[in-house]
């Protein structure tokens, strides 16, 4: 009598086939979550960023509110925020605008728009205020 042994070539190419089909199953299920944590690191990441632009330019506008929107003359121009933590910024341009209405008022807007068109998006503030005499 002849015995076959038991793990035949043809059961070892089954379990082969099997062993390929699971790992494909795993990765479909896990390149949807790679891909959702890589975006939401993102998104969190350029909000955070968009934020502390907020953070410079109203600090930066209560100041020239205060008193320092003398010295800017009307119309736009380069501006350099002077907060610590404008150096964890992505590489962008500040530009301040300043406009006079006929009522006496003064609007000024500060604007940080990034170097990359692939980064967060711009940000901008104004206010418009009365100067005391």
């Amino acid at each position: 009598m002849v015995t076959r042994p038991f793990h035949s070539p043809r059961h070892q190419g089954g379990l082969q086939i099997d062993l390929v089909v699971a790992l494909g199953l795993c990765l479909l299920a896990v390149l949807p979550l790679a891909y959702g944590y890589l975006h939401h690191q993102r998104t969190v990441r350029f909000t955070t960023v968009r934020m502390v632009a907020a953070e410079l330019a109203d600090g930066e506008l209560e100041v020239l509110a205060a008193g320092e929107h003398r010295a800017v003359s009307p119309g736009s121009q380069p501006w350099t925020v002077h907060g610590p933590a404008a150096a964890s910024l992505p590489q962008g341009r500040w530009s301040l605008t300043r406009q006079s209405t006929p009522e006496g008022s003064i609007t000024l807007a500060l604007e940080w728009r990034p170097e990359s068109s692939r980064g967060p998006e711009p940000v901008r503030r104004s206010i418009q205020f009365k100067p005391s005499r």
